[in-house]
C-alpha cells in the first residue's frame, strides 16, 4: 500500500495528471467551439426556439419519415440475405448433387467408359464455342462494313447460298 501511496505523491505522476487534464480538457473544448456547436446545439436550438404547433408535427412527421426508411431498410436487407442464402444453398445443392451424380456414372460404367464419354461431350461443347467464335468474328466483320455493302452475318454476298 505504501508503494502505491508514494508513486502517486511523487511530483512526476502530479505533473502527469495536470498535464494530461489541461490537454484533455483543451482539446474537448476545442471540439465542442468548432464542432458541436456550430453544427448541432445552434441550429437544433434555433429550431426548437422557433417551434409552433405546425412546425412540431413537421418535426414529428419528418422523424416518422425517418423511422419508415430505416426500418424499410432493414427489412429490405433481411430479404436480401434470405434471398442470398436460398440461391448459394440451391448453387451448394447442384454442385454437390452433379459431383455425386458424376461418381455414381463412373463407378457404373467404368473409367475407361466415362473418359471415351468425357471426350465426346468435350467435343460437342468445343464445337459449340468454335461456332460461336466463328459467327461473332464474322458479326464483327460485318459491323464493320460500309453501311451499303450487303452481306450477311457470315460476311456472304446477301443472296448467294453458298456455305462458307
Amino acid at each position: 500500500m505504501d508503494t502505491i501511496q508514494q508513486f502517486l505523491e511523487n511530483p512526476l505522476v502530479d505533473h502527469l495528471k495536470t498535464s494530461t487534464t489541461s490537454q484533455l480538457s483543451t482539446h474537448l473544448s476545442n471540439l465542442r467551439t468548432t464542432v458541436v456547436d456550430p453544427y448541432i446545439i445552434t441550429p437544433l436550438s434555433t429550431v426548437l426556439a422557433t417551434t409552433s404547433t405546425t412546425q412540431t408535427s413537421d418535426i414529428i412527421s419528418i422523424i416518422l419519415l425517418i423511422a419508415v426508411l430505416y426500418i424499410s431498410l432493414r427489412v429490405l436487407d433481411y430479404a436480401r440475405r434470405v434471398i442470398l442464402w436460398w440461391m448459394f444453398l440451391v448453387l451448394r445443392m447442384t454442385f454437390w448433387g452433379t459431383l455425386v451424380l458424376v461418381a455414381l456414372y463412373v463407378y457404373q460404367v467404368g473409367l475407361e467408359k466415362a473418359g471415351q464419354d468425357f471426350g465426346w461431350v468435350l467435343g460437342i461443347v468445343q464445337g459449340f464455342v468454335e461456332d460461336f467464335r466463328h459467327r461473332a468474328n464474322a458479326a464483327a466483320a460485318a459491323a464493320a462494313q460500309p453501311p451499303g455493302s450487303k452481306q450477311d452475318y457470315r460476311g456472304i454476298p446477301a443472296g448467294s447460298w453458298g456455305w462458307k
